[in-house]
């Protein structure tokens, strides 16, 4: 599965975005999925480690992204699904978004 996709006419790494929110030091890991919606496609970041409120994990990635960038949704996970190589298991995670 490719990690870029195309959103609102940019070209978006999902990587990157994941990079941004790894810097919040409550966050232990964390994907970044594209989820289909009415229209558009919406940015959803399901992460590990402490909870954290939306508002903040925002701010933090304004400063270091650009706006069509910032997930719309976050989702506190206790652990994340892996695939039979023993990776995070993307697909499985995008339907949970």
């Amino acid at each position: 599965m490719d990690n870029q996709i195309k959103i609102r006419g940019y070209r978006v790494e999902l990587g990157e975005i994941e990079a941004a929110i790894r810097k919040h030091p409550a966050v232990a890991d964390v994907v970044v999925v594209a989820s289909p919606r009415t229209g558009d496609t919406e940015l959803v970041a399901l992460y590990t480690g402490e909870p954290v409120t939306t508002g903040e994990l925002t701010r933090l990635l304004r400063e270091h992204l650009p706006i069509y960038m910032v997930p719309h949704r976050y989702q506190h996970q206790d652990s994340f699904p892996l695939n039979v190589n023993g990776k995070f298991d993307r697909l499985a995670l995008s339907r949970q978004a």
